[in-house]
């Protein structure tokens, strides 16, 4: 039998939203935001899965996550 480890996980989430539904050109220029922010974060935006992108009913949603050291 194993036994688990515990951890906590501390992240902030940078979101850009904008209203939906949106334009294709909208969605992109808010994806290249956050990633320009991700960049300047000293973040590499460049990987398949450092933005993600959420649809819900009134709003689209591009954000990156990072995680916070613990104090």
């Amino acid at each position: 039998m194993i036994t688990p480890r515990k951890r906590t996980v501390t992240v902030v989430r940078h979101e850009f939203a904008i209203d939906s539904p949106a334009t294709q050109r909208d969605v992109q220029d808010t994806i290249v935001q956050a990633g320009q922010h991700m960049a300047a974060a000293g973040k590499d935006p460049s990987y398949d899965d450092a933005i993600i992108v959420e649809a819900h009913d009134d709003e689209i949603i591009a954000y990156w996550v990072e995680k916070v050291d613990a104090p």
